[in-house]
């Protein structure tokens, strides 16, 4: 079987960089009966830990198994553990014949009989000049559950597996022989051992099962037999640790989490650390500041730091170790560098600093390392003296400026190691070892340095006054973004009584800036920026360019503080500028200062250089989708540093590009645009939408802006979007004439809001009023018959179904010629008919016009976009489903769930409906009654989301919504939380009869459905009254 890679792969190994990197070799053999990839695989998860876990953890270790044969009983090999072992360094050896490979560090791991090979090998090596390089670069063993001792289990095998191969005339197992209790080669192998580790001690690691396996008294390897000392001889290279698993298991780990991988990964990276890091005699120290007393937290970053800057015995480095710390100004990235230099400063030679805000003060560092060395006060004086030295470590801070090339500052050669702190992202470049991007801190280390600085960590109060300021400090380290500048200056102010812990909110709130800045950190610890001075060091940098880029950089910095500080798309500003160039070529619109700067029409190059401007100083973040996000904190800043005047005008022009970035289309691909502005939409009117409607000489793009947004609210079916429509509309109706655009836009919109409400009646006449204007201001076929089709839809709500039919074929004969039967308005006129037929329970019929519309699309549009539609398809499921088709049902439900879930996301309302209705396609029998409710249940949590805006809003509820929340009632009752699903269903009829009255088909279905529920709670409770109500609470499906 040999050797396995499983880190790296096979072909990244060839990589002579990579393997030059690499500086310690790890290589697991397995037990009797075991094999190389499943001994080490959690069988439930299938986590191979040595390759899915181990390599994130143990950096730059090449990692490998070894296999043999094991096989108790019936083998055909009569091979023993020394023939195994000479095996095994025969093949390690072979995998170690470069120059970079032959002394690199080892460390073994055995399970059971693989670790008497281990040692059997180690013998074997220390007395054969072929092997003696594997054993002197041996530093640590770990042994899981090793029989060092034998098992009597094995004894008892041995027995049974004579029985066989004596039938078979085979010679017994010398595995099973060797394994054997009170076995004289384990005891010789071990007394060797023994004497090897005097001779030349390393650690060891002897892990020891407690439980024995099933249908087993006690363990397979008694604790006794795994541990290589005796209970009475103290071994200073031995640690034992007992395991809560059984033989077997005692080395499956099924995530990182796990107790056991924790102690064995810890142990590798002490050995490592231990045995091939250099101890050097520090000589220099030039830091400017000290690491801030309260420093929390950090240890990801901290443990990468150490895995990857520690200067080892064992040079396996072909170049200089640099290590980039990049993010946020004031999220900790100087104070990181404080820390690792200060916790390792006897590991480091020379430890020296280079402030690199600016040529000034690199030229001051240079000659304050050369003073301090006693050289001569050039930079490259500095830089050769350090060329020739090693073990020292740089750290250059504040390497922010692009125009500064920090690479100049680099020494020569290969020896030494960086770290390299900056804003700018793109100076990964310069890392070798490593790069880490420092963000927010983790919420429990934040809440800890808010109480360090504030002085109230020590305060002396009871559990529940502890507890209740660890509730508030979470409060506030969340308002603060969790950054750790802002976190220490907001610690500052409460220490010094400006504030109290439970005040700060509520007066940062009102009061940012003022209060960030009275929380300065002292000199002695960094330097006395404020957070809100640290950023504008940033904008000052970038104003001092002064080229195209860096202006419009500004302006998107200036549009981006009033959107969402997430999920910002560059398709917005892209759609926006081209169609504010074709409004202006048809009417007066005020043109924005980003169409300015793109005179020639859309400039992806200088959007692009723009926005990797703002990145290269942490200002915004670009994920690998192109998605543009901004930190809380500094998204907050960018708005609060702008006068009053700019601050309006801004907002303004933010109202303008996001109603521009789309238009009034219904289609799929301008419904995807309005989904994405919607967080934005909510960020920019999060004052209120009043200032929409007010009057000014812009107010037309306010208007036009207005009815953008409420299309966006619609679609989405945002609670409360009558009230904006509403308001909506009367500004139109000041300003503009009935037959206007903008008049039938938001005549429309009205109507839709209200038929979603269940106000049909006042749709109807709404729609109709369409109609009207239509034939007598506008003569186009397509809105006519398009509008056309939207009443008669309101008609069936109102039970006017042949009406509605009517309507709707008399519009296709009149238009019929000019459009064309493909015509996208002729089909939708034709989806609607057959969707009415399906109402009115002629299925036959509904199938033919809808599946003739579906053939009609696809013909148009084949399998893109418009090839289907989301009411149709539904519809066309439900005629399926009458027809008692529930296969073609459940295809059509499938493309109707895909299509709005590409549209409105999974959390839509109509998305969770259509889901719970596809579930009730699931023929329900008796003995399936468990995996039907196992079935429902796993789709709460998606309609509890859907549905929590809804049941939280206190103003009219849509019908849709009411229907989602019947739904979720119904499967809370069937997941067997009765009193759950009875309360909601309670409130569900509630709002129903308080909406429409009793008398209404909601209200009446929705009375129906709770009696349902009622009487099968009081069947259940006189059959199981002899149940106690505990047991019966257990048999509640988990959701």
């Amino acid at each position: 079987m040999g050797i396995t890679l499983l880190y790296p792969t096979e072909e990244k190994e060839q990589d002579i960089d990579l393997n030059a990197s690499l500086s310690l070799d790890i290589i697991a053999i397995h037990g009797l009966g075991g094999n190389p990839m499943a001994t080490w695989t959690d069988p439930k998860s299938q986590k191979l830990w040595l390759r899915d876990l181990l390599p994130h953890d143990i950096p730059r270790a090449r990692i490998m198994t070894f296999g043999y044969d094991a096989t108790p009983a019936f083998e055909n090999s009569v091979a023993g553990v020394e023939d195994h072992a000479r095996d095994l360094l025969r093949c390690l050896r072979e995998r170690r014949e470069r120059v970079k490979e032959i002394n690199r560090p080892i460390i073994f791991i055995g399970h059971s009989l693989g670790g008497i090979v281990i040692k059997q090998a180690l013998i074997i090596s220390s007395n054969s000049p072929d092997y003696i390089p594997l054993c002197k670069s041996t530093i640590g063993t770990l042994f899981f559950g090793t029989p060092h001792r034998g098992s009597a289990l094995a004894s008892h095998g041995a027995r049974l597996a004579r029985i066989p191969t004596a039938l078979a005339l085979k010679p017994a197992s010398q595995l099973l022989l060797t394994l054997s209790q009170d076995s004289l080669q384990l005891n010789e192998l071990m007394e060797k051992y023994k004497q090897l580790m005097d001779e030349r001690p390393y650690d060891v690691v002897s892990f020891y099962e407690t439980k024995a396996m099933t249908g087993f008294r006690k363990p397979v390897v008694t604790k006794e037999s795994a541990i290589l000392s005796s209970p009475s001889k103290i071994c200073h290279w031995e640690t034992p640790i007992p395991v809560p698993a059984n033989h077997r298991a005692i080395c499956w780990f099924s995530s990182s989490k796990n107790d056991t991988y924790q102690t064995a990964m810890r142990r590798i990276q002490r050995i490592r650390q231990d045995r091939t890091t250099a101890q050097v005699k520090n000589e220099y120290y030039t830091l400017p500041h000290m690491v801030n007393s309260h420093f929390t937290g950090r240890n990801d970053i901290r443990r990468r730091l150490n895995d990857s800057l520690l200067p080892e015995i064992y040079g396996g480095e072909r170049e200089q170790s640099r290590f980039v710390l990049y993010g946020l100004g004031g999220s900790g990235k100087t104070q990181i560098c404080l820390k690792f230099a200060q916790d390792y400063r006897d590991r480091f030679w020379g430890v020296f600093w280079i402030d690199a805000s600016s040529t000034l003060t690199v030229d001051e560092s240079f000659f304050s390392i050369a003073r301090a060395c006693k050289i001569s006060p050039h930079m490259e004086s500095v830089k050769e003296f350090l060329s020739q030295k090693e073990h020292w470590l740089l750290i250059i801070d504040n390497a922010d400026d692009p125009e500064i090339d920090i690479s100049k500052f680099f020494p020569r050669g290969t020896k030494g190691t960086m770290l390299i702190t900056t804003r700018n992202p793109d100076f990964e470049k310069h890392a070798t070892v490593g790069s880490y991007h420092v963000d927010q801190m983790e919420p429990e280390d934040a809440v800890a340095l808010l109480l360090k600085t504030s002085a109230l960590e020590k305060m002396e109060d009871n559990q529940e006054m502890k507890s209740a300021r660890t509730v508030t400090a979470e409060k506030v380290v969340e308002t603060l973004g969790y950054l750790a500048i802002a976190i220490i200056q907001a610690g500052a102010v409460i220490r010094q009584r400006t504030v109290s812990l439970n005040g700060f909110c509520e007066l940062y709130s009102k009061q940012k800036k003022e209060l960030l800045e009275s929380g300065r950190p002292d000199s002695s610890i960094d330097d006395n920026r404020s957070v809100y001075t640290t950023w504008e060091i940033s904008l000052r940098m970038i104003e001092k360019i002064g080229e195209k880029h860096s202006h419009l950089a500004l302006e998107l910095l200036r549009h981006f503080a009033f959107m969402h500080f997430t999920g910002i798309c560059e398709s917005i500003f892209e759609q926006a500028c081209n169609n504010i160039k074709v409004v202006m070529e048809n009417m007066e619109y005020q043109t924005t200062p980003l169409v300015e700067m793109m005179p020639s029409g859309w400039d992806q190059l200088l959007m692009g250089q723009a926005l990797r401007l703002l990145a290269s100083f942490s200002l915004v973040t670009i994920d690998d989708y192109g998605i543009i996000s901004m930190h809380p904190l500094v998204h907050q800043w960018t708005r609060d540093r702008m006068s009053v005047n700019e601050r309006d005008q801004t907002w303004k022009t933010v109202v303008r590009t996001m109603s521009m970035s789309s238009n009034f289309d219904g289609g799929v691909v301008q419904r995807r645009a309005r989904k994405i502005l919607l967080p934005h939409i909510d960020a920019c009117l999060s004052e209120g939408d009043d200032r929409l409607f007010v009057d000014g000489i812009d107010l037309l793009h306010r208007l036009h802006a207005a009815v953008v947004f409420g299309q966006a609210y619609r679609e989405n079916k945002r609670p409360g979007t009558l009230d904006f429509t509403q308001k909506t509309f009367q500004g139109i109706e000041r300003h503009f004439p009935p037959g206007n655009m903008y008049h039938f836009c938001i005549m429309r919109g009205l109507a839709e809001d209200l038929e979603r409400l269940g106000r049909y009646v006042e749709s109807v006449k709404i729609r109709e009023k369409v109609l009207q204007i239509l034939r007598k201001y506008f003569e186009s076929p397509d809105s006519i018959l398009q509008n056309t089709t939207l009443c008669a839809l309101t008609y069936t709500y109102i039970e006017k179904h042949q009406e509605a039919i009517e309507m709707c074929e008399g519009a296709m004969a009149e238009f019929s010629d000019v459009l064309g039967e493909d015509n996208i308005t002729m089909i939708e006129s034709l989806e609607m008919i057959g969707m009415i037929k399906g109402v009115m329970s002629r299925p036959k019929e509904a199938q033919k016009d809808l599946e003739k519309a579906w053939n009609l699309r696809k013909k148009k549009f084949g399998d893109g976009i418009g090839s289907i539609e989301i009411s149709p398809s539904g519809m066309l499921a439900e005629v399926y489903i009458a027809l008692k088709q529930p296969k073609k049902a459940r295809m059509v439900y499938e493309l109707h769930i895909n299509l709005a879930k590409e549209i409105y996301g999974p959390n839509d309302l109509g998305t969770v409906k259509a889901i719970a209705r596809m579930e009730d396609l699931v023929v329900w029998k008796p003995y399936r009654t468990v995996r039907f409710a196992r079935r429902r249940a796993k789709g709460i949590a998606s309609i509890e989301e859907a549905t929590r805006e809804y049941r939280n809003h206190k103003g009219e509820t849509s019908v849709l919504a009411l229907e989602c929340m019947e739904a979720l009632a119904w499967d809370y009752y069937i997941s067997g939380w009765h009193e759950k699903g009875i309360l909601l269903q309670e409130e569900v009829v509630r709002r129903s009869v308080q909406q429409w009255g009793k008398e209404s088909s909601t209200s009446t279905r929705a009375v129906s459905t709770l009696k349902r529920m009622r009487m099968w709670l009081a069947i259940r409770n006189v059959c199981y009254w002899w149940v106690p109500k505990s047991l019966l609470d257990k048999a509640r499906l988990r959701i």
